[in-house]
């Protein structure tokens, strides 16, 4: 087994929004930014990542890193209606959610999601890399039809010794 550099690697964060049934992909390079990664990492780790009234939940994994070719095929990917997972090449300031040991669990996600939710990592991180910018060029719009048309055409069959 090859092991990578830490140069050309990734940790990922997870966010997931229940209501919208998505989960984003943020990568972060791992390269100088090991004690940021690892302070965010403990705080997270401190919360239970419960469904709760329109609060996102988030994971971070920072331990089982991914090369740069594979975060950037990840972002490539077309899974989710709302947007594409995202690549950061930059550095990554401390986060403190300032988590108190008399803070209930719903407390804790409340003061996450004030910094983090709806990819609020872009905050705390630059030099996103504009991978999504080749998807949206591949996007196709939508035809106007008359609406009896059918929404998904079938393949066209071909049969062996037929024209």
């Amino acid at each position: 087994m090859v092991k990578m550099s830490n140069l050309n690697t990734y940790a990922i964060l997870m966010e997931t929004n229940e209501n919208e049934g998505e989960s984003w992909y943020y990568f972060l390079k791992f390269h100088d930014n090991e004690r940021a990664l690892e302070y965010l990492s403990n705080q997270l780790n401190k919360v239970d990542m419960l469904f709760e009234d329109d609060l996102n939940t988030f994971i971070l994994e920072n331990k089982n890193l991914v090369s740069e070719e594979t975060a950037k095929e990840m972002c490539k990917i077309d899974l989710n209606h709302v947007t594409f997972h995202r690549k950061f090449d930059g550095k990554l300031e401390l986060i403190n959610f300032h988590l108190k040991k008399k803070d209930s669990n719903y407390n804790m996600l409340v003061k996450i999601n004030k910094k983090l939710a709806d990819h609020g990592i872009s905050d705390f991180i630059d030099k996103e890399d504009e991978i999504v910018s080749d998807n949206l060029s591949d996007s196709s719009t939508e035809e106007e039809s008359d609406g009896e048309e059918l929404l998904v055409s079938p393949p066209l069959l071909i049969k062996n010794n037929e024209n």
